[in-house]
């Protein structure tokens, strides 16, 4: 009796645990886990690594869309100034036969950008260059020529890469002045001749982008003078424009 007492007691232990290990595994931990209730924990971890994936992406994206627009900003300019350097001549003066091939330029350039289109303010000094000189047995004279330019001028870029084309026009005024000197006899002599006419300006050259803030820029051009003994400026002028 009982051993048949024992017998039915191990079964029904056996029975109870095999019940509660079939409801563990159906309602337990394992299936309503922390990666949510009624997934697996392997459906948990999946959906897991596809959310930290898509975070990291739109993480990735925001940054991207940060950077290009700081890159579009920075890339924005409105103003820049220019510091020139040039050679050139004035030539065709009727009257006083004056010819002044090539004497150095300083200049710089101060403007604004609309676009494709650039407008500025220029000054620009074109250095003394001796226009002649003669020598007497008894002295010496010699005369020199400068002129002082004041412009407005306008631009136009064609294309939107690093190398860009333009052409341009300007209109301004010239202070033109011829100093001479003579020497002879013990004695010394000064004289000027001043005069402010209207000038005319035809442009073209290229610019070479360097970054996005500083550029160097060639061109080639041509001034019409009016006044009744000048002519025309040739100039080849190389400048550095700072944007800002």
């Amino acid at each position: 009796m009982k051993k048949l007492l024992l017998t039915a007691t191990a079964l029904c232990l056996l029975s109870v645990g095999a019940e509660a290990q079939y409801y563990g595994n159906s309602y337990g931990q394992p299936r309503y886990n922390q990666y949510g209730g009624g997934y697996s924990r392997q459906q948990g971890q999946s959906y897991q690594r596809q959310g930290q994936n898509y975070q990291r992406s739109s993480q990735q994206r925001e940054y991207r869309s940060g950077t290009n627009q700081r890159t579009q900003q920075r890339k924005k300019k409105s103003f820049y100034v220019t510091p020139r350097l040039g050679y050139g001549g004035t030539f065709g003066w009727d009257d006083s036969d004056i010819d002044t091939p090539w004497s150095p330029i300083l200049g710089v350039a101060v403007g604004a950008y609309f676009n494709k289109f650039r407008v500025e303010g220029e000054i620009d000094y074109h250095m003394k260059k001796e226009i002649y000189s003669v020598s007497y047995p008894w002295g010496s004279s010699k005369a020199e020529y400068s002129q002082l330019d004041f412009g407005v001028n306008g631009y136009y870029d064609f294309g939107k890469g690093s190398i860009r084309p333009f052409v341009g026009a300007g209109a301004g005024l010239s202070r033109l002045k011829v100093e001479a000197t003579a020497t002879g006899w013990g004695y010394k002599a000064n004289a000027s001749w001043t005069k402010t006419p209207f000038t005319l300006s035809a442009m073209a050259g290229c610019t070479f982008d360097i970054t996005d803030m500083m550029a160097f820029e060639i061109m080639g051009r041509g001034r019409y003078i009016f006044v009744k003994e000048a002519g025309y400026n040739l100039e080849g002028i190389a400048g550095l424009r700072f944007s800002f």
